[in-house]
C-alpha cells in the first residue's frame, strides 16, 4: 500500500493465496523495544484462493488515529508471515 493521511482516507491491503487459507491480518508498529501490536484486522479469516484485500482506517484497537509513522501489514498463515510497509502520515 502506498502511504496514505488517514485524517482524510483509509489505505487497502492486498494479498493473494494459491489454495484457500485461514489467514490472520494485523497492523504493527516496529520499535527498539521489538513489535508493538497496533490493530487486528482479521483472525481466523477463512479465504478462497485468489486475490483479497482488507482496509485499514489508519486507526488502533484502542479506536484512535495511529500517530504518523511507518507501520507494517502483516498477513499470517500458519507458520508464515508476510509484510508490507504502510506509511501513516498526517497534513
Amino acid at each position: 500500500p502506498s502511504a496514505f493521511d488517514s485524517f482524510r482516507r483509509n489505505t487497502e491491503l492486498k494479498y493473494s493465496l494459491k489454495i484457500p487459507e485461514t489467514v490472520s491480518i494485523s497492523i504493527i508498529k516496529k520499535d527498539g523495544s521489538g513489535e508493538v501490536l497496533v490493530k487486528t484486522l482479521a483472525e481466523g479469516l477463512g479465504e478462497t484462493k485468489g486475490t483479497h484485500s482488507i482496509t485499514w482506517l489508519g486507526d488502533t484497537n484502542q479506536h484512535l488515529f495511529a500517530p504518523a509513522g511507518v507501520y507494517f501489514g502483516v498477513v499470517q498463515i500458519n507458520d508464515q508471515r508476510f509484510e508490507a510497509v504502510v506509511q501513516v502520515f498526517h497534513y
